[in-house]
C-alpha cells in the first residue's frame, strides 16, 4: 500500500471515512465517472497526491480509462479508498501532524493570535469557493451549459440574510466585517456563511472558458468540514467560541467548555424522548450571547427533567439526598419566584449549578438505562 509517512489529511479523519464509504458503496463502481469522483475526494481530503497517485495506478492495472489489465494480485480501486477509509485513523491531519522536534522534547504552548483571524478567515473561504462549496447557492452561470442567465450575486443573497450591502467578494468588503472592526457583523458572516456551504462530489471541467462546473452537492458534508475549518482558526486566535456540532444550536457559535464537558453535552443531547427540552436547554446556557436571565432558564428547564426522574431518584438514593437537589432550585430564585428566595447570588454559581443538574440528568439516564425503566411517563430512551 502506500506509505503512512506520505498521507496527511486535510480533512477530520472521521469525515473522510464516511465520504470514502459512501463512494465506495456507490453503483457505478468502476467507471469513468466514479474515478472522476475519487480522484476529487482524494484531492480535497489530503495534502499530498500520493493516495490520488496510487488510486490512478490501479485503476489502470483494473483496465480502467487507461486501457491495460488488471494482474492477479492487484488490489481493486475500491479496496483502495476502503484501505484509506479503515486506516484514516492512523493518518496525521494538516492541524495534528507528526509531533515537530519541540514537540517531542520540550513542548511549549500554542500563542494565540487573534490579530489574524480576518486573514486566516478569509483564506479559508477563498479556499473552499475555490472548489465550488458555494457553488450550490451563489451559482456563477456558463454560456456552454446554457445557464448563463442562472448566475446568483452573492452579496444578494448575503443582504438578504444580513441585511448588510455589498459584502462579496469578502476582500473588498473586509473593513467592514473584519473581527476588529466589526465583531458582531463577523460572526454574523460566519453563521451565515455556514448555512449556505455544501460539498461537490463531483465536477467537470469546460475548457472554453476554463473552469469547473461541480454537482452533486452534500449541506451536510460541506457544513461538517466548514465547522471544523473554522473551528480551527477560532481556536488559534483564542477565541472562546465554536461552531456548534450538534443540537438545537448546531452551525451557531456557541461558548467553548472543556472536552469533557463536550462529551456530556453530546450524551445527554442523543438520548430520551425529551431530546428537545435537552436541547433547548443547551442552546440556551451556550449561546454566545448568553445573559443571567438566559443561564436561569437553562437552569430552570434541567430542574423540569429532573423533576420528572423524581420517582427513579427516590428509588435509587436516600430521600435526603434526592432532595438536596431540588433545594438549590426552590432556595435560590430559580423556579418559583417566591418573595423569600435568595436573589442575590453571583452569576458563576448558575454556571455550576446548570453542569450539576445536567450531570444528574445524564445519571439519570444511565440507571434508567440499566434498570430498563422508562426515560418519562411516556417512552423510553432512544439511541
Amino acid at each position: 500500500m502506500i506509505p503512512l509517512a506520505n498521507l496527511e489529511l486535510r480533512w477530520p479523519q472521521t469525515l473522510f471515512t464516511a465520504e470514502a464509504l459512501v463512494l465506495g458503496d456507490a453503483p457505478d463502481l468502476g467507471t469513468q465517472n466514479w474515478q472522476d469522483r475519487a480522484q476529487l475526494l482524494l484531492e480535497e481530503a489530503f495534502t499530498g497526491t500520493a493516495a490520488r497517485e496510487h488510486l490512478a495506478r490501479v485503476a489502470a492495472a483494473e483496465g480502467g480509462f487507461w486501457g491495460s489489465n488488471a494482474g492477479a494480485n492487484d488490489v481493486s480501486s475500491k479496496g483502495v479508498l476502503k484501505w484509506l477509509a479503515n486506516s484514516a485513523v492512523t493518518f496525521p491531519t494538516q492541524a495534528q501532524p507528526r509531533p515537530y522536534w519541540s514537540q517531542r522534547h520540550a513542548p511549549r504552548p500554542l500563542a494565540a493570535d487573534p490579530s489574524r483571524l480576518g486573514e486566516w478567515f478569509l483564506q479559508t473561504i477563498r479556499d473552499l469557493h475555490a472548489h465550488g462549496y458555494f457553488e450550490h447557492t451563489f451559482p456563477g452561470g456558463c454560456e456552454d451549459a446554457g445557464d448563463a442567465d442562472l448566475g446568483m450575486d452573492p452579496s444578494m443573497v448575503l443582504v438578504e440574510r444580513l441585511g448588510v450591502p455589498d459584502l462579496w467578494p469578502l476582500q473588498a468588503s473586509r473593513d467592514s466585517w473584519d473581527p476588529e472592526n466589526n465583531t458582531d457583523l463577523f460572526y454574523d458572516l460566519v453563521e451565515a456563511l455556514h448555512d449556505l456551504v455544501a460539498r461537490p462530489r463531483s465536477r467537470s471541467y469546460h475548457s472554453y472558458w476554463q473552469h469547473w462546473h461541480y454537482g452533486d452537492f452534500s449541506t451536510s458534508v460541506g457544513q461538517e468540514l466548514y465547522r471544523w475549518r473554522v473551528n480551527r482558526i477560532l481556536g488559534v486566535a483564542g477565541i472562546d467560541l465554536q461552531l456548534a456540532d450538534a443540537g438545537e444550536d448546531v452551525g451557531r457559535l456557541v461558548r467553548v467548555t472543556d472536552d469533557g464537558r463536550d462529551t456530556l453535552i453530546e450524551r445527554v443531547q442523543a438520548v430520551g424522548a425529551d431530546r428537545d427540552a435537552r436541547r433547548h436547554a443547551v442552546a440556551l446556557f451556550r449561546s454566545r450571547s448568553a445573559d443571567r436571565e438566559a443561564k436561569r432558564s437553562a437552569v430552570v428547564a434541567l430542574a423540569r427533567l429532573l423533576e420528572d426522574r423524581r420517582q427513579l431518584l427516590q428509588t435509587t438514593m436516600l430521600s435526603r439526598d434526592e432532595g438536596a437537589l431540588f433545594q438549590i432550585a426552590n432556595q435560590f430564585d430559580l423556579r418559583h419566584s417566591k418573595a423569600d428566595q435568595r436573589r442575590e447570588y453571583d452569576e458563576a454559581y448558575l454556571d455550576w449549578i446548570f453542569w450539576w443538574y445536567l450531570a444528574t440528568v445524564d445519571l439519570a439516564d444511565q440507571l434508567i438505562m440499566r434498570s430498563g425503566a422508562t426515560s418519562s411517563p411516556a417512552e423510553a430512551p432512544t439511541p
